[in-house]
């Protein structure tokens, strides 16, 4: 599969993720007070988003940003989709559980990356 490279594969990534944003904060703006988790869809949409770019900007800015917060970034954004899909539903979780393993991804994360 030589016809693929990573750079299609990001920069396709990259428009769906602007496409989904645009999306969600148009059915955020239509419907703010009916149903619940939207905004926690939009935030988490962007989080990604924020987490892709700066993962393809690795290599031009410090490694702590492009490996460390952008893989945070990415399962914090990954975390609000889902705890806006549980909003949405009516089930709402402790987000304290999510906080806490999403501070021990991110030093973990930080440890072996940055000190190993």
């Amino acid at each position: 599969m030589s016809w693929l490279d990573m750079r299609t594969v990001m920069f396709s990534h990259v428009i769906t993720d602007i496409l989904s944003i645009v999306v969600v904060y148009l059915l955020w703006r239509q419907s703010r007070g009916r149903y619940r988790g939207l905004s926690l869809w939009l935030a988490g949409f962007v989080l990604q988003l924020l987490g892709t770019i700066l993962i393809i900007l690795r290599g031009s800015i410090p490694d702590v940003l492009s490996m460390t917060l952008a893989n945070v970034f990415v399962l914090a954004g990954a975390m609000m989709v889902v705890e806006g899909l549980r909003r949405f539903i009516g089930r709402v979780g402790s987000p304290v559980m999510n906080a806490v393993l999403l501070a021990a991804f991110g030093i973990i994360n930080a440890h072996f990356t940055l000190v190993r």
